[in-house]
C-alpha cells in the first residue's frame, strides 16, 4: 500500500481503540479490547457475560479451518428463511443514459447473489406500472430475467405512487397464500427511483394512508428505496421506508453496485 494508504489505515485504527469507540462497542453487544474498560449491560452476567474474563485469562477459540467454515455456511444457506424480493424500477425518461446503464447492470449482479430457491420478481414504471415477471424461483429465472433487464430503456413518466402500491399488495398477497401453507419467508421490495411523482391516479397522501402499514411490523413487507441522484424524493422514498421497516439508500451511477450489495446482507 502507499504511504497514504498506510497513514489512513492507523488514523482509522487509532480512532477504533479510542476510548469512547470501544466504550460504545459494549453497547452493541462487543466486548472491547481494552480490558481496562469495566463492561456494562448489556453485557454482564445477568445476560450471560462473564465481567471478570479477559483475554489474559481464557484463550480465545481457535480460528474453524477453511472445511469447518464451508460447512457452517452450508448450513446457515440450509436453514435461513428464503426471501420473496420484488424489484421495482424506475424507467421514466430522467433514467437514460449512464443511469439506465448502471441500474441495469447492478440488478442483474444483484440477481446473481441471490439463493437459487428465493423468489423474485420485476416491475417497471413510467406513465404506467408493468409487471414484467411475476415472483418466481430465482433458479428458474434468473437468466431469462436477467436478458429482460438488459433490454430495458427508459421514456416517459414517473408513476412512483402506483407503483408502490402496487408492489405492496403484490407481495402482501404473495405472504397471505404463503401463509395459508405454513410457509414463512422474508418479504421485500427495492424501489429505484431517480425522481419525483409525476403521473398516475394516486396521490402521496392515498398512498400512506391505503397502501403502506401505519407502523411497521416484524413480518411484514419491507420497502428498500434507492434514491438514485440527488433530484429523487428522499424525504418520500424514507418515509416509505420507514413506515415498512425498511432501510433507506442513497446511490448514483458509480455506487450503485455496492448499494445493491448492502441491499442483498439485509435480506
Amino acid at each position: 500500500m502507499s504511504d497514504e494508504q498506510a497513514e489512513a489505515a492507523q488514523i482509522f485504527l487509532d480512532y477504533l481503540l479510542a476510548r469512547e469507540q470501544q466504550e460504545m462497542a459494549i453497547d452493541n453487544y462487543l466486548r472491547p479490547l481494552n480490558s481496562a474498560i469495566p463492561l456494562h449491560a448489556p453485557m454482564n452476567l445477568e445476560n450471560g457475560t462473564d465481567p471478570g474474563v479477559t483475554p489474559s485469562t481464557i484463550a480465545p477459540l481457535p480460528s474453524p479451518n477453511a472445511d469447518i467454515s464451508a460447512a457452517v455456511i452450508d448450513l446457515f444457506n440450509i436453514t435461513k428463511r428464503k426471501a420473496t424480493i420484488l424489484i421495482v424500477l424506475d424507467v421514466s425518461g430522467s433514467m437514460e443514459g449512464e443511469r439506465i446503464r448502471t441500474a441495469r447492470d447492478a440488478t442483474i449482479e444483484f440477481l446473481s447473489r441471490l439463493d437459487a430457491n428465493d423468489e423474485v420478481g420485476l416491475l417497471i414504471f413510467n406513465d404506467g406500472v408493468l409487471e414484467l415477471a411475476p415472483p418466481t424461483r430465482v433458479g428458474n429465472v434468473a437468466e431469462g430475467l436477467s436478458q429482460r433487464i438488459n433490454g430495458l430503456t427508459a421514456d416517459g413518466n414517473t408513476a412512483l405512487y402506483q407503483a408502490v402500491c402496487d408492489a405492496v399488495a403484490q407481495a402482501t398477497e404473495m405472504q397471505a397464500e404463503d401463509t395459508a401453507v405454513n410457509e414463512t419467508r422474508l418479504y421485500g421490495i427495492i424501489l429505484l427511483s431517480d425522481g419525483e411523482d409525476t403521473v398516475g391516479n394516486v396521490t402521496e397522501n392515498q398512498m400512506f394512508a391505503t397502501c403502506l402499514p401505519t407502523n411497521a411490523e416484524a413480518d411484514g413487507v419491507k420497502i428498500f428505496p434507492i434514491a438514485f441522484g440527488e433530484a429523487a424524493d428522499q424525504d418520500v422514498l424514507n418515509r416509505i421506508a420507514t413506515v415498512t421497516g425498511g432501510r433507506l439508500f442513497t446511490a448514483d451511477p458509480a455506487s450503485i453496485s455496492n448499494v445493491y450489495l448492502s441491499i442483498s446482507a439485509e435480506q
